[in-house]
């Protein structure tokens, strides 16, 4: 229990504790929101830049992708198709599982609808976030975040970003952060000074709490057990 900034109680339940980690699923949208909006106060990149900027392919397939903009993908208002019933094949099925998400969202997103009219909650959007941050800071978007967000908040411990699959190695933008309870609670409050620790997560890039010796390409970034029928068209084709 948090208030003004303070943490009045905490308690932990079905064995859980202090140390325990947590995932964060769609809680992982707003971190993503967080770094875009970092970029654009770095003056990397401007919510008005239509998406095509950073990602040409698009455009190439549909010219309309040149109207959609940084700010219809974080407003959710991007006019993307998204189902989320017909499991397993469904949008939603494949944005979680799928072992090649920039080739998906790149491949399978499809335009419905003119962006920046209609709210649809949809995980091509922080997918299509994702890359357009690697490209804008030549980082991957854990490392990124471990620098600008993370170290900065104060974090208690390391985190981590649940990955797609070791070959791609791409962030699993819709819901994939790793932490300690207490360590959320560190987002939604003013930073405060970093403690340290360590909470490494397999098939995931860590975010470290504090400074590293570690180079970038010597995070962790392991295989994905998920498949999707992004596999199966590969292997019949």
């Amino acid at each position: 229990m948090v208030k003004d900034d303070g943490l009045l109680y905490e308690h932990y339940f079905n064995g859980y504790d202090h140390g325990s980690t947590q995932t964060s699923f769609s809680v992982a949208k707003s971190f993503a929101s967080a770094l875009v909006g970092i970029a654009v106060d770095d003056g990397t990149i401007a919510l008005d830049d239509p998406i095509t900027d950073y990602l040409p392919k698009l455009k190439e397939r549909d010219a309309r992708f040149d109207k959609i903009t940084i700010r219809h993908l974080i407003s959710m208002s991007s006019g993307l198709r998204y189902e989320e019933q017909g499991t397993p094949w469904s949008d939603d099925t494949e944005t979680y599982y799928a072992p090649d998400l920039r080739q998906l969202a790149l491949s399978d997103s499809e335009i419905v609808g003119p962006p920046g009219e209609l709210w649809h909650y949809n995980n091509f959007n922080p997918l299509l976030m994702g890359m357009i941050l690697e490209r804008a800071t030549s980082q991957h978007v854990a490392e990124f975040m471990e620098a600008r967000l993370w170290q900065p908040l104060g974090a208690e411990a390391d985190a981590s970003w649940s990955l797609d699959s070791v070959a791609s190695g791409f962030e699993k933008m819709e819901s994939g952060i790793n932490a300690r309870a207490i360590d959320f609670r560190h987002s939604a409050m003013r930073p405060s000074p970093g403690l340290g620790g360590l909470s490494v997560q397999r098939l995931a890039a860590t975010i470290h709490a504090r400074e590293s010796n570690q180079t970038p390409s010597s995070l962790a970034r392991a295989e994905s057990i998920s498949r999707s029928r992004s596999s199966t068209r590969a292997a019949e084709s």
